[in-house]
């Protein structure tokens, strides 16, 4: 797990993104019946 911390939002023209795809990321899962719960790209790792 990881936490990130940002300072104060002040006036809302210096909002913070995360483009980093490793940081923030969904499970997926696929059902018996062959769709996917979650995120398709995550489907190997969690299966």
């Amino acid at each position: 797990s990881a936490i990130t911390i940002f300072p104060q939002r002040t006036d809302g023209k210096h909002d913070y993104r995360v483009w980093n795809t490793q940081l923030i990321g969904y499970a997926g899962y696929k059902n018996k019946d062959g769709t996917i719960l979650g995120d398709p790209a995550s489907v190997e790792f969690t299966d």
